[in-house]
């Protein structure tokens, strides 16, 4: 008798246990629940004078049915337990129910609360067209971080409350611990689940020489480093602009440990600012610390180092990019050299048999396990006689003949046929079942008004499996001001989509 919800649905499933209960409770023993909501985090108090042996189970859903059934094992050692529950939406009514399987459940209600964003409270934040299959995907926009999962609704959010817009969020990750690390006005922000802080990693920071963390914040796989990117100001002549300030970026990790920052490479370093430089590198970006009484300074944005990853092909190594030079460099990942730098725009060892291959001012380029090289090939400095257009790429590097090669693209574009080109931001991910990832920020004059940014999930044979538009946020007090990464994710602190 009590192996028969295996034969139901997740809902049935659930409600089965409810009816159960009644049979059963007055033989069991106090078994009590009770739970409360800040914003969209809830934490309940579980009461059971018969302490379990195995883990119970917390299922959790919409008290209409509206959405979907998520669920979480925890281990019981008191006869009171505290538990910590997340993925739910804003400002809406849930039943949770606690479960001895096989034994006893009981249930509970709870109303959630506001993201504080009245937009996010009353629509979902992105559109979705088709059905996608993934559990979450963690978005940042304007100062602000969340996951949103397939319904599109916001189901986690943490509003950094940063200045913008000198600093938007940018990069975010998520430690070993299940700690999510995330970069607020120019530092890495460490928080818990439930959006306590752990640690704010502030350095020194000054326009003059080094100044503010900015575009990543990627912890390695054994959670050990957070990998990050300080902008870094030089003053030498040039022969090719007159400009003497030049902006280029330290590479290096932030050790949560022991809260410190370790420098691995210098772009000045990699790269010569008197001979390799591109259109981009002449562009002016303005650095400016917080608390600096207004001081900026205009510098050449001459390398625009943009991201940082583990290889996963390579234990030893980290690859990194440069926007403004259309590079990307293979490194040891504890400062000790480089091993390979490919370019399109200044010179390299590499070449690419065909033209229209090439990538220019690429974004979130990464190592995948075959050793291939995936990117967001972003185009802005694409020549006119090989297109004009941004896409999601994986290239093989045959490292022998020192030559490039285009394997697999996607060209992004809106579901009413609006071709999608992004000049700054974007990602692309692999899953293990070979379904991909990307993102492309809507910044691009044909989609700026659409989306603040836009996400694929892309099945192995190259075909859209769901297209996500993200809205443009305006708040009361503040306008979200664009979206850089969405990535996939599983979980938020261990909680998984009951199927």
């Amino acid at each position: 008798f009590f192996f028969f919800p295996l034969y139901l649905d997740s809902m049935q499933r659930v409600f089965f246990f409810i009816v159960l209960s009644l049979y059963i409770l007055s033989s069991y023993g106090q078994f009590t629940v009770n739970c409360d909501a800040t914003r969209l985090v809830v934490t309940c108090d579980i009461y059971m004078s018969d302490i379990p042996s195995d883990p119970i189970r917390v299922d959790w859903f919409p008290t209409d049915k509206s959405g979907n059934v998520i669920y979480q094992h925890f281990d019981v050692v008191d006869e009171t337990t505290t538990v910590t529950l997340y993925r739910f939406t804003p400002l809406t009514n849930y039943t949770v129910i606690v479960e001895v399987p096989a034994v006893i459940s009981t249930a509970t209600t709870v109303m959630t609360g506001s993201t504080g964003i009245t937009q996010l409270d009353t629509e979902p934040i992105a559109d979705i067209t088709g059905t996608p299959s993934y559990e979450l995907l963690f978005f940042d926009i304007g100062n602000a971080y969340g996951f949103t999962d397939n319904s599109g609704w916001v189901v986690w959010f943490y509003n950094t409350e940063g200045t913008l817009p000198m600093e938007p969020a940018q990069a975010k990750s998520q430690l070993s611990n299940g700690n999510i690390v995330m970069l607020k006005n120019g530092y890495i922000l460490e928080v818990t689940p439930s959006g306590e802080t752990v640690q704010y990693a502030e350095r020194t920071c000054s326009p003059y020489t080094n100044s503010y963390e900015n575009h990543e914040c990627r912890a390695s796989r054994d959670g050990t480093r957070v990998y990050s990117i300080q902008e870094s100001i030089v003053n030498e002549t040039l022969s090719w602009d007159s400009q003497t300030l030049i902006v280029g970026q330290i590479i290096n990790y932030w050790a949560p440990e022991t809260n410190d920052y370790v420098n691995l490479y210098a772009s000045y370093e990699v790269w010569d600012p008197q001979t390799q430089y591109s259109r981009a590198s002449k562009g002016e970006l303005t650095v400016e610390c917080l608390g600096d009484n207004g001081v900026t300074i205009q510098a050449l944005d001459w390398s625009h180092c943009n991201s940082v990853s583990e290889s996963h092909f390579n234990e030893s190594a980290i690859i990194f990019s440069s926007r403004s030079l259309s590079s990307i460099v293979s490194a040891d990942k504890n400062g000790g050299g480089v091993n390979w730098m490919i370019s399109t725009e200044i010179d390299s060892d590499y070449t690419f048999p065909n033209a229209t291959d090439k990538f220019y001012n690429q974004h979130d380029v990464q190592q995948i396990a075959n050793g291939n090289i995936i990117l967001i090939d972003n185009g802005a400095d694409r020549p006119a006689s090989e297109g004009s257009f941004s896409r999601a790429a994986e290239y093989y590097v045959n490292h022998i003949n020192k030559t490039v090669t285009l394997v697999w693209e996607f060209l992004p574009y809106l579901p009413d046929g609006t071709a999608v080109q992004c000049f700054h931001g974007g990602s692309v991910s692999l899953s293990d079942s070979g379904v991909r990832y990307a993102s492309f920020p809507c910044d691009g004059t044909s989609s700026h008004n659409e989306c603040s940014i836009v996400a694929f999930e892309i099945s192995s044979d190259g075909s859209t499996i769901a297209t996500l538009q993200f809205q443009n946020v305006v708040a009361s007090t503040e306008k979200f001001i664009g979206s850089y990464r969405v990535e996939p994710w599983t979980t938020i602190a261990g909680e998984r989509l009951a199927r």
